[in-house]
């Protein structure tokens, strides 16, 4: 049965399955974590045995988007505790592939803001197994990524 959890800066739910593995599901600007396509990714998880902990909330309905969804993420982090962490984060989530390189952790990034410098410097980094979803225009000449780094490009 799913727990719900107060992380401080906002709530999260706590899927439980292997406690060795864990997926952590961050919401975009205003997409959230319940809505198609990371809720098809956490079933997904969960099919195959992994616990999931989604943030719950959208950070565009804050003052200033990209700290709370950095706190968010830090505190749900904490609650993952031990756990083999994979981030799954919906575009303005990408803003933390940082964090995912700092703490050495493998991520999916569905639409993720490749028009900004500071995101495609961090997925260059990346020095765990990542994922970008991308649409035919996203990234068009972005620079090539880090060895680890793979895009998948989504056509009608």
């Amino acid at each position: 049965m799913p727990e719900r959890l107060d992380l401080g800066t906002c709530e999260a739910i706590r899927h439980d399955r292997d406690p060795r593995r864990c997926v952590l599901l961050l919401p975009g600007q205003f997409y959230p974590t319940r809505a198609p396509l990371l809720w098809f990714a956490r079933e997904a998880a969960l099919a195959h045995g992994f616990s999931a902990l989604e943030v719950l909330g959208k950070p565009g309905m804050h003052p200033d988007p990209l700290a709370w969804e950095r706190e968010a993420a830090e505190h749900a982090l904490e609650a993952a505790g031990n756990a083999r962490t994979t981030i799954i984060g919906k575009s303005l989530a990408s803003f933390l592939a940082d964090l995912a390189n700092e703490r050495h952790l493998a991520a999916v990034w569905p639409t993720p803001v490749l028009t900004n410098s500071a995101v495609v410097d961090a997925l260059a980094r990346a020095d765990r197994p990542t994922l970008l979803v991308v649409g035919q225009q996203t990234g068009s000449g972005t620079r090539p990524l880090s060895p680890t780094t793979r895009r998948w490009t989504c056509s009608s």
